[in-house]
């Protein structure tokens, strides 16, 4: 997969698409390290924050959690962004917003791709 471009600290959606680039399921990627910080935090291909992809975390839990829904998952991660936004890096917010925007259609279809794996892969 190309590089996802996150705009600092981490748009929820584009983090959680890169978690998904990398990771088959929620719990792989919040699988444990011997840090203790979750798998996704110390991949090298899962760019934003700390709490950035621990929100995109939670973001795709809620994907596994509501498997038919994934528009409202992509308005979850839009309000996670614009409320993290009122306490730091108040000025990446529209810039974040476009560049979520942009990939809509493409986490929409990421997601629906991923989960399909998932219930493919748990199948055989």
């Amino acid at each position: 997969m190309a590089r996802i471009d996150t705009i600092y600290p981490g748009h929820p959606c584009i983090v959680a698409m890169q978690i998904m680039a990398n990771f088959r399921t929620y719990a792989e990627a919040d699988k444990k390290t011997d840090q203790g910080c979750s798998e996704a935090l110390s991949c090298t291909n899962v760019h934003g924050a700390g709490g950035a992809v621990y929100t995109a975390l939670n973001l795709v839990e809620e994907i596994e959690a509501n498997r038919d829904d994934p528009q409202k998952v992509f308005d979850l991660g839009c309000r996670h962004w614009i409320k993290a936004r009122r306490s730091d890096f108040n000025h990446k917010t529209e810039e974040g917003n476009a560049a979520a925007e942009a990939m809509r259609s493409e986490f929409l279809f990421m997601v629906r791709s991923w989960l399909a794996r998932q219930k493919s892969s748990s199948l055989t």
